[in-house]
């Protein structure tokens, strides 16, 4: 919202620089019309376009797979990237400033080592505890893994152990 703001800021102050040359004869309401249509109005079509592409950037994290999905308001486009959590290999956190510091807002980078498939989730509010949270379901998909190839590997035995009952003895 920094674009809208300072558009905003900007175009205000060059109204009230020109409301004072002697050259520029409006009256009262045609200098109210030039602010409302030529700087209040398209600094809240910025404003809105831009909370719209902000709004459709959605991060999905499920028990397999990590989803990031970015829309453009009113249909325009949308794309969407997947990975699955045993390809992640590091999840970095970036706040790049004091300011986003104080607002605990900052990007989370996510790297799975293969080509092209890194997310990044930029702009996400408490990026410490997303960072966290992808970390204990990526560790609770490993313990079932894990569990499901001591289970497997105790099945294979026992048929292995069965077999061996079956032989005829020498």
């Amino acid at each position: 919202m920094i674009g809208p703001a300072l558009y905003l800021l900007i175009g205000f102050g060059v109204l009230l620089i020109l409301r004072y040359l002697p050259q520029l004869e409006l009256s009262v309401w045609a200098w109210w019309l030039l602010f409302v249509f030529g700087v209040l109005a398209p600094a809240v079509v910025v404003a809105l376009w831009e909370y719209g592409v902000w709004a459709g950037d959605i991060y999905q994290l499920t028990d397999e797979r990590i989803i990031d999905i970015a829309r453009l308001p009113l249909g325009l486009r949308e794309t969407r990237r997947e990975s699955e959590l045993d390809r992640i290999q590091d999840i970095d956190v970036d706040i790049p400033n004091l300011l986003a510091r104080f607002f605990n807002v900052g990007d989370v980078q996510i790297k799975t080592g293969a080509a092209g498939s890194d997310l990044t989730f930029l702009g996400v509010s408490d990026p410490y505890s997303i960072q966290l949270d992808i970390w204990h379901r990526l560790a609770m998909l490993r313990r079932k893994k894990d569990q499901r190839q001591r289970s497997q590997r105790d099945q294979e035995m026992l048929a292995w152990f069965k077999g061996y009952d079956n032989l005829p003895p020498k």
